[in-house]
């Protein structure tokens, strides 16, 4: 992929073992995943190891190891190697972990992921056959408790719990964790369990990934706020991870300060930039455009037996986030455009569908990735977390989604960033609305 360099040497078979190194070269790249694979074969009905050691140099975001087992209909098996995922600077540091080749199985991919600019080199990558599976073995005890709590918890609360065939579902899932000792040994299966559910949002976190849920926040960046075009407002929000109250305040009253010093010289509406936004909270974000939105409901949660609404006022009240200063209370009728791409995703959509039905508002780009459901986060034994889609998204009027989402202008050659064609489309309705001259 451009911005990058990599390269790969030697067979999971040799006595070294393969090598993987990826390096980026340019800045403004946004990842990439080096891969090879490997037909299933003699490894069905087997659980494999794989091991190696990884070096790190300067590595922004996150690079890590991953594995995944295809079926002929799929994904069967993921590992994205969260719990050995590195930033920095790291000296040799090993990884081994284990996986299960489900009987359907044939091919089994891994690889190198590397997010951001640095660069990573692996050694001594090897899959073993770790012994056969009996999918009737029995599972310790700390990882038979956590996979029935999984299980419970997806068939109580999946808004498709009604129409999943759960008898041959669950025996999949129970042959991907037989005879597991560990605790580690059940994730695949819980990973499985959540894609099983067939609605592509449901997910499993281990407790590495689920503690950074638990306490992000603070790296989150605030949205860009400024002006384009000489009088025209822009902002770009792209997603927030965490649920911590203090950084959630300081990210929505951080935008209303940027707001406040824009909106003097803002004379002919607003963009709001989503198409980088895949999702995560919704409510420092929602928090974050209140003057915009108003007090009042901008859409529901809709479940097979209740229906519930979502507001940026409710969203500030429960996290004690402050109410913006009055002085921002007229752009709740400033012309808007909201900008989609296909990476506005999950809460990313339901900030695309809180402007829908608003006055003076109009959506350009492309459609949504598809992601317009909502999901609670339920908490297993041992730290982990299941993160379980309970309802559709509909907007304000009642409609419904839980897909994706087209802008009411199409345009073509939209981007994530920069003045663009989505961006023209926009500006050339924000004057016309507004009455605002071309300067």
């Amino acid at each position: 992929p451009g911005g990058y360099t990599f390269d790969s040497s030697g067979t999971i078979h040799d006595p070294d073992g393969a090598a993987l190194s990826a390096r980026s070269t340019a800045n403004g790249v946004t990842s990439m995943s080096l891969s090879k694979s490997m037909p299933a074969g003699s490894l069905r009905m087997r659980r494999i190891k794989w091991s190696g050691r990884m070096k790190t140099q300067d590595v922004e975001k996150f690079t890590s190891l991953w594995l995944r087992v295809d079926g002929s209909t799929g994904m069967l098996v993921l590992d994205n190697g969260v719990s050995r995922g590195l930033k920095g600077t790291n000296d040799w540091t090993p990884f081994e972990a284990t996986a299960v080749v489900p009987s359907r199985a044939t091919r089994i991919v891994f690889g190198v992921l590397l997010t951001g600019t640095g660069s990573v080199r692996v050694e001594g990558l090897k899959i073993t056959n770790d012994g056969a599976l009996d999918p009737n073995a029995p599972l310790a005890d700390s990882p038979q408790k956590l996979l029935d709590a999984a299980i419970d918890v997806v068939r109580r609360n999946s808004v498709w719990r009604d129409t999943i065939s759960w008898t041959p579902a669950i025996a999949e899932v129970r042959e991907l964790a037989a005879g597991a000792l560990r605790d580690e040994d059940v994730y695949p299966a819980l990973s499985y369990l959540a894609r099983r559910l067939g609605d592509n949002h449901s997910g499993f976190f281990p407790p590495v990934a689920s503690s950074g849920i638990r306490s992000g926040g603070a790296t989150n960046p605030i949205p860009d706020v400024r002006m384009v075009d000489n009088n025209i407002g822009y902002i770009r929000m792209e997603g927030y991870s965490g649920i911590e109250r203090t950084a959630m305040t300081g990210y929505a009253t951080a935008v209303h300060s940027r707001l406040s010093a824009t909106k003097p010289k803002v004379t002919c509406g607003w963009i709001v930039d989503l198409r980088g936004n895949t999702g995560g909270n919704m409510n420092p974000m929602l928090a974050a455009l209140r003057p915009f939105l108003g007090e009042n409901a901008l859409g529901y949660f809709v479940s097979p037996t209740s229906r519930s609404e979502w507001s940026a006022r409710t969203a500030s009240d429960f996290n004690n986030i402050p109410r913006p200063d009055r002085t921002l209370d007229d752009l709740e009728n400033a012309p808007v455009a909201v900008l989609t791409g296909n990476r506005t995703a999950s809460s990313g959509e339901i900030m695309a569908i809180s402007f829908r039905g608003r006055q003076r508002t109009r959506s350009f780009g492309q459609p949504t990735g598809g992601y317009s459901t909502a999901n609670a986060m339920f908490p297993l034994p041992g730290g982990s977390i299941m993160n379980v889609t309970t309802a559709i998204d509909a907007d304000r009027n009642g409609v419904k989604f839980g897909h994706q989402i087209a802008p009411d202008v199409q345009v073509e050659g939209a981007s994530v960033i920069g003045l663009d064609a989505v961006q023209a489309a926009a500006i050339t309705w924000l004057r016309t609305e507004s009455k605002c001259p071309n300067p």
